[in-house]
């Protein structure tokens, strides 16, 4: 499914910037994935609880990648195929010795993103939605230091995002909203059980694009 998806963006980057209306270039973007406090228990034969698992925070996300644009009179497409990063962390506390301090772990996620918005163009403002995809190229946990803790993690998770930018001339500035059809734990199992982490990912982020 990946690699068709990866074939369509391809092909609509180098669709929509072949014409005199089509504009192919770099984008580069930072923002912040925004999720709740959440944690869940450790529990160790149904009856005694061995950890706590906190999730804290998400450092900022940084990503460079490519766009292509294409205007239609009011009306634009646009997809953009990008590298991501990110950090999640989390905290843990030990019930088993009360002496051993709280701990923090990190999760770091290496995705390629393919997106493809459609929208407005009015007056140098674009304002569009669409589905973007996350490809899961890297992933390490400090988790796997702990027995309890296991990762079944998708190679390929979903959103939808809106967008509203300002593109004058081979310059766009855009800011993106993405609900990102997951939560922090989707990934997590302690012990055999899924993690009952009910915190969801959403995503804010700021963009540069500079076109050809």
């Amino acid at each position: 499914m990946f690699k068709n998806l990866l074939s369509i963006t391809l092909f609509l980057l180098t669709a929509l910037s072949i014409n005199a209306q089509g504009q192919f270039g770099v984008r580069v973007s930072a923002g912040q994935v925004l999720a709740s406090d959440a944690q869940d228990m450790v529990i160790i034969d149904g009856i005694r609880v061995s950890h706590n698992l906190k999730f804290i925070d998400f450092t900022p996300t940084r990503s460079v990648g490519f766009f292509a644009r294409k205007q239609f009179g009011f009306l634009f497409a646009q997809s953009d195929v990008s590298v991501s990063s990110f950090k999640s962390n989390f905290e843990v506390q030990s019930y088993i010795d009360d002496d051993i301090p709280n701990t923090t772990a990190t999760e770091t996620h290496t995705n390629l993103d393919l997106s493809i918005i459609g929208g407005i163009n009015i007056k140098n403002w674009i304002i569009g939605v669409g589905p973007v995809f996350h490809k899961t190229l890297d992933f390490d946990s400090d988790l796997y230091n702990y027995e309890f803790y296991s990762a079944s993690k998708r190679n390929l998770n979903a959103g939808f995002q809106a967008m509203i930018g300002y593109a004058i001339g081979p310059v766009t500035i855009d800011v993106r909203y993405e609900d990102m059809f997951s939560n922090v734990g989707d990934h997590i199992y302690l012990g055999s059980n899924k993690s009952k982490f009910k915190s969801d990912m959403n995503a804010i982020s700021i963009g540069l694009g500079i076109g050809f």
